[in-house]
């Protein structure tokens, strides 16, 4: 099955999607921190500003809407294939398998959106839970390139709550990738609904 994930991002002070609201036009004429270039407009409900953003990891699509009050970003095919991921063992989809780790049984779903993602749903998914057992998960050796990881509680069938878990970065307050992460794997244990 494949996810082509679309993430709908709103402006918080000091988030990435205020910062690209914020500068893309700048950026544009720029081009320092990333590149975007303008890409021609769609008619009908999706239209917007629409900015390609290119970095090492490859391009993705943005489209600046109502002024700068939100921004809709195309995250691209979410994988589940172990060798997408990458995550050690056999090749298989990641989906809901058994993990021990910091003391806890966990069942976990990796996917890949350009970048590595373990998802783990759990009950209540607290900034306690994502601070203790985040790095152990992010270092552990079944992801040779280290991973994201996000704590997931499903809200309903189109809502859910995440907590980030990392090492380097603490708990931050937003992913776009890992939100889509979670959205994906979500949908694909059947927690959750596409929109």
């Amino acid at each position: 099955m494949e996810y082509y994930l679309v993430h709908r991002l709103l402006p918080v002070a000091g988030s990435f999607c205020e910062s690209l609201t914020q500068t893309a036009p700048r950026q544009k004429e720029r081009k320092r921190k990333f590149d975007l270039r303008p890409v021609p407009l769609d008619s009908g409900p999706r239209r917007g500003r629409i900015f390609l953003r290119s970095d090492e990891g490859g391009s993705v699509r943005c489209q600046v809407r109502d002024n700068g009050k939100l921004v809709f970003v195309e995250m691209g095919k979410g994988e589940l294939q172990s060798t997408d991921i990458p995550v050690a063992g056999a090749p298989r989809e990641v989906v809901a398998e058994h993990f021990d780790i910091g003391g806890e049984a966990l069942q976990i779903t990796g996917v890949s959106v350009g970048n590595p993602h373990c998802v783990v749903h759990v009950d209540d998914a607290t900034p306690e839970l994502a601070h203790r057992l985040g790095p152990l998960i992010e270092n552990h050796e079944m992801f040779p390139n280290r991973t994201n990881v996000q704590f997931v509680k499903v809200l309903g069938p189109q809502r859910i709550r995440i907590k980030f878990g990392s090492e380097v970065l603490g708990t931050p307050l937003a992913s776009g990738s890992s939100s889509c992460a979670a959205a994906a794997a979500s949908v694909r244990l059947d927690c959750a609904m596409a929109p």
